[in-house]
């Protein structure tokens, strides 16, 4: 339709122009006697031109708002037509009288991928056709926003029930089932925005929403986040972190610093963990904390890790090169995400090599979490790791619910008893047998303790009469940088 109306407008205005064009050629008293002659019928097809131009153009507009107006995977209105009709809805709509609600399919690519794009579209429709159901005549709006994103506006009144419904949607997961299966079970996540002033503009809104839905991407079952300002802070700073990572590799912005680790027996140094800091340039220095989980969703992590394994063989060669006389073994954290890269082990061996670094003098520290997924895999890289003569120490221990066992088949060297687990526990007598109990089964089976966030004498001698081999806190030393730790190597402390 819409183009069939360009064609016609095209050809009335070649009709004109050649009109246009060839009457100079004729006498001004030839085209005056024409129009005297046939004034009426001119102005008759003029009249009828005009009204099929008008025709043309209300259709081409018409067409053109069903195109805009109308989703077409669903056939429920699109996303522009519900700004607008938001935007009328919310003129004269008072602060928390409704609530703007984000939801997500999980997985859905994965729809599309295995049953194909067509049973994608028929969830599409059937989540479309659920999401005006959840309570009848109090979603006020709904559109598809993007792929799986669905969006829908409905009274804050009802945010309870309608919260109970989405969390347990138990016919629309019967319907999806109708259409990819009995095994399959939907998931959905959605995110919150209770409309706090709503003459803000419908983007931002959105905005806000999805915000709330990306704070519990990944969670089990269907959760539900609502909207607030510390969420919003939290993603303008993991943009900032995403935005500026590649650049603060490239400007060597990522430095390492050394914790030392000390023999509970005598209290002489035998190691540092190496530790990983961001000095960025707008924000001054950053905690691991705020910025190595989001690394591990993004992929950065393999990069990074990877960076600082070099960067502490490249110290190591430093300090053989200097006076210092005995080399301690140094523990380097890699995560469970860089576990998985392809030829992880050779390209660690090759970097040793590299900085002819031995590998017994270094310690690959996993984390607990690791171990709790793909077990038989990692098995496998660790006795890699040990096969060409890396020590394998199984990190933050005591933070699982299946350490024990999950231990009685890993082959690691070492278990570093996690500090959060170390200070809720070491206050009663029940959390001490807990602690003592896990030293002495390590003991049975020839596994080394390494006890970290000793920050006072009064641990440090329990832990000492409990057996355990190593410790590391602020009671012995703080973190310090490489250079710091060099002088206390060559003076041999």
């Amino acid at each position: 339709m819409i183009k069939s109306g360009i064609k016609g407008t095209i050809a009335f205005g070649v009709i004109v122009i050649l009109f246009i064009t060839i009457l100079p050629c004729f006498e001004p008293s030839f085209f005056s006697k024409l129009i005297k002659d046939n004034a009426w019928m001119m102005l008759g097809i003029l009249t009828i031109f005009f009204a099929i131009a008008l025709i043309v153009i209300v259709a081409s507009n018409r067409r053109l708002k069903a195109v805009l107006y109308i989703d077409s995977s669903t056939g429920k209105a699109s996303l522009a037509k519900f700004k607008i009709d938001a935007r009328a809805l919310l003129d004269t709509a008072k602060p928390e009288e409704y609530m703007l609600v984000s939801i997500d399919v999980n997985n859905f690519k994965y729809i599309n991928d295995i049953y194909g794009y067509d049973a994608g579209n028929e969830v599409l429709k059937v989540l479309a056709g659920h999401i005006e159901l959840i309570l009848p005549d109090e979603v006020m709006l709904t559109a598809r926003r993007s792929a799986d994103n669905f969006v829908f506006i409905s009274k804050t009144s009802n945010k309870e029930k309608i919260f109970e419904s989405l969390s347990d949607d138990r016919p629309l997961k019967k319907d999806v089932q109708d259409i990819l299966g009995p095994d399959y079970n939907l998931t959905l996540s959605t995110g919150v925005y209770v409309i706090q002033q709503p003459l803000k503009g419908i983007s931002v809104m959105l905005d806000y929403a999805n915000i709330a839905k990306k704070t519990i991407k990944g969670r089990v079952g269907n959760p539900i986040a609502e909207y607030t300002t510390e969420m919003d802070k939290h993603m303008e700073l993991k943009k900032k972190i995403t935005v500026g990572m590649e650049a603060g590799l490239q400007h060597g912005e990522f430095i390492t610093c050394m914790q030392p680790k000390f023999s509970l027996q005598d209290e002489v140094l035998i190691g540092a963990e190496v530790l990983v800091r961001w000095k960025h340039p707008d924000m001054g220095m950053l905690s691991p904390l705020l910025f190595i989980s989001l690394f591990e969703e993004n992929g950065f992590i393999e990069k990074l890790d990877m960076y600082i394994f070099e960067a502490t063989c490249k110290m190591m060669q430093k300090w053989e090169k200097s006076r210092v006389v005995r080399i301690p073994r140094i523990s380097v954290n890699i995560s469970r995400v860089t576990l998985g890269k392809d030829n992880l082990v050779k390209e660690l061996k090759e970097i040793t090599e590299k900085y002819q670094v031995e590998t017994n003098c270094l310690e690959i520290e996993i984390t607990e979490g690791t171990l709790e997924r793909g077990t038989e895999r990692i098995i496998h890289i660790i006795n890699e790791l040990k096969s060409v003569g890396f020590y394998v120490s199984i990190d933050d221990f005591g933070s699982g619910y299946s350490s024990l066992s999950i231990l009685k088949d890993m082959p690691a060297d070492i278990i570093k008893i996690d500090k959060e687990f170390l200070s809720e526990t070491f206050d009663s007598q029940k959390g001490k047998k807990i602690i003592n109990s896990i030293i002495r089964m390590s003991k049975e089976l020839n596994l080394e303790t390494v006890a970290e966030g000793i920050e006072t004498k009064e641990q440090a001698e329990t832990l000492k009469n409990m057996g355990c081999d190593v410790a590391q806190g602020f009671y012995f030393a703080r973190p310090m940088k490489p250079e710091d730790f060099e002088d206390i190597l060559i003076k041999g402390i």
